[in-house]
């Protein structure tokens, strides 16, 4: 994710609306209900967040999705919730003691009801979280050891 860091703030910058949340579900295990791709299409790009090798998440910034069946996820929590919303910054932070990351995207400026949604790698899974903009401070703050900001919503 680290190589994304100039093309996210560059997508940041130009404020795109979110019109489309897609997904593909994970199918292999019966009954399973994670997520194994996200595709988040804006006025001015698509980003696709997918499954990478050991504790990876592969982004795709413009890339068309894979060929699996797109499912879409617009009335989702808590894609909803930021639909017609701006990108207004993103970050990727490291966790060094497991080598994971996790990429958080946030929609609406700091002064007009902020959402934060965080996408992390739990095993064979995406996982999507909602926060406020004040419990993702605090919950970063709790981070041994941060990657900076990608881009600052002021």
């Amino acid at each position: 994710m680290n190589d994304l860091q100039p093309t996210l703030e560059e997508l940041c910058t130009h404020r795109p609306r979110l019109l489309r949340a897609e997904l593909v579900p994970l199918r292999a295990r019966i009954g399973a209900r994670g997520v194994r791709e996200i595709v988040l299409t804006f006025d001015a790009s698509r980003l696709s967040i997918e499954l990478g090798p050991a504790v990876e998440l592969r982004c795709r910034i413009g890339a068309e999705p894979s060929d699996q069946a797109l499912e879409n996820a617009n009335e989702d929590e808590p894609w909803w919730r930021v639909l017609g919303a701006p990108l207004v910054a993103a970050w990727v932070v490291l966790e060094p003691k497991d080598a994971s990351a996790e990429l958080a995207l946030q929609f609406r400026e700091d002064a007009a009801n902020p959402r934060l949604i965080s996408l992390s790698r739990h095993g064979d899974e995406i996982r999507v979280r909602c926060e406020s903009l004040p419990e993702w401070k605090k919950r970063l703050a709790g981070v041994t050891s941060p990657r900076a900001s990608l881009t600052d919503s002021g």
